[in-house]
C-alpha cells in the first residue's frame, strides 16, 4: 500500500512539472498502470479477507466436530459397560450364570456372554482376543479360563452391527447353592472388569 501511494505521489509531482506531449502520454500511462495496480490491491485484500473468513469457519466447524465426538464417546460410556479399543467397540450388555445345557456331565459350568458393538465408521477385521478366568472366591482358585476371538481377518465385525461371545468354565457343580463364582475378563490382554456370577439358570445368550 506504501508503495502505490508513492507512486501516485511521484506520478502527481511528474505531470506538474512535465509540459510536452510525450511527457503528457507517459503520465497518462503511469495513471493507467497505477489504476490496474489499485483495482489489483483492491481485489487481494478482499481474497485476503474471505481466506480469513473460510479458515476461521472450517476452524469452528471441526472444533464443533471434536467436541460432539466427545460428547457422543462420553454419553455411550455412561449408558454402557464400556469402551475397549481406543473407543471403537462398545460392550453393550453383559448376562452371567450357570449353564446346565452345553456339557455332558450334567454340570452347571458358570457362564458369561458379553455383547459387544462396533461403534466405529469401518468395519474391524483385527484378531481380537476376549479372554475369561473364572474364579471360585470361596477358595481363591482358578476354576478355569476360556476364550474366543470377537473377530478375525476372516470374521470382521462390521460398522454399526453387533456380536455376542459367550465364555465357560470347563469346572462347575452338580447344582447351584449360593456359589460365590467370580469372572474377569480381559480384552487383547488388558484387563477389562470383573464380573461376579448371578447363582441362576442361564443358556449363554442374551
Amino acid at each position: 500500500m506504501k508503495v502505490l501511494h508513492v507512486l501516485s505521489v511521484a506520478i502527481l509531482l511528474f505531470a506538474i512539472s512535465c509540459t510536452n506531449p510525450a511527457d503528457k502520454k507517459k503520465i497518462k500511462e503511469l495513471a493507467t498502470e497505477n489504476a490496474i495496480l489499485d483495482s489489483l490491491k483492491t481485489e487481494l485484500l478482499a481474497e485476503n479477507k474471505m481466506l480469513k473468513e473460510n479458515l476461521s469457519k472450517y476452524e469452528n466447524e471441526k472444533a464443533e466436530e471434536i467436541q460432539a465426538e466427545k460428547e457422543r464417546l462420553e454419553k455411550l460410556k455412561k449408558a454402557s459397560q464400556g469402551l475397549i479399543l481406543n473407543d471403537k467397540i462398545q460392550v453393550v450388555t453383559v448376562k452371567t450364570g450357570f449353564d446346565p445345557y452345553h456339557n455332558t456331565d450334567n454340570l452347571w459350568l458358570p457362564a458369561i456372554t458379553l455383547m459387544f458393538k462396533n461403534i466405529s465408521k469401518g468395519d474391524i477385521n483385527d484378531f481380537i482376543k476376549v479372554r475369561a478366568v473364572f474364579i471360585d472366591n470361596s477358595s481363591g482358585e482358578q476354576l478355569a479360563e476360556d476364550y474366543e476371538y470377537l473377530c478375525t481377518s476372516s470374521r470382521p465385525l462390521i460398522s454399526g452391527t453387533k456380536k455376542q461371545i459367550t465364555l465357560q468354565s470347563s469346572v462347575g457343580w452338580y447344582a447351584v447353592q449360593n456359589q460365590n463364582v467370580s469372572v474377569k475378563i480381559s480384552i487383547e490382554d488388558d484387563p477389562f472388569k470383573t464380573y461376579k456370577i448371578k447363582n441362576t439358570e442361564f443358556r449363554g445368550r442374551i
